[in-house]
């Protein structure tokens, strides 16, 4: 974080959306380049300062993390509680907001789960009914992939050769 409040400013394009709004519609006003700095600097001033009331709301509390209702607090205690209700509200509809997005995420995991799972029941039926149609040894059936699944099957069947150490076969030899 910077040392000093003039190392703090809001982005230029906020600050203009911020005055746009502020002004009601049909009225034409002009605001200087000076009057927007300005309003940056206040706005960056109000914020550390409302942050601060927040964070000795939320230490009363015992708590290391600042939440909403510290926010609302805090205007309280900076004497702007002509503005909690307002506030409240949009804190109620981002909550709100964030709880669709979240539902939404766990059904668009869920609906991607069922896919991958019906994906791999049909992968593996494909598998299963592969295995029956597999040309004789010897590949002769044409089909590429079915020649290789018998060679696989082949090579499956067939038993592993028994390695033996030099006194196992030593031994053997002797019996012989």
């Amino acid at each position: 974080m910077g040392d000093k409040v003039e190392d703090l400013s809001l982005p230029a394009a906020v600050i203009g959306r911020l005055i746009k709004e502020a002004i009601p519609d049909g009225t034409q006003v002009n605001v200087s380049k000076e009057a927007r700095a300005a309003i940056g600097k206040a706005a960056s001033v109000f914020i550390l300062y409302a942050t601060s009331c927040a964070n000795i709301h939320a230490v009363k509390c015992k708590r290391k993390t600042l939440t909403g209702s510290d926010v609302l607090a805090a205007m309280t205690d900076m004497e702007f509680s002509n503005f909690v209700p307002a506030l409240q509200e949009a804190l109620e509809a981002f909550k709100k907001e964030q709880k669709d997005k979240s539902e939404r995420k766990k059904k668009v995991a869920a609906a991607a789960a069922a896919a991958v799972a019906a994906t791999q029941q049909s992968s593996a039926t494909t598998d299963d009914t592969a295995g029956s149609h597999v040309a004789p040894e010897g590949g002769a059936g044409g089909d590429s992939c079915h020649s290789s699944n018998a060679a696989e099957q082949a090579a499956a069947k067939e038993p592993e050769p028994i390695l033996q150490t030099e006194k196992e076969q030593e031994k053997d030899g002797d019996k012989s």
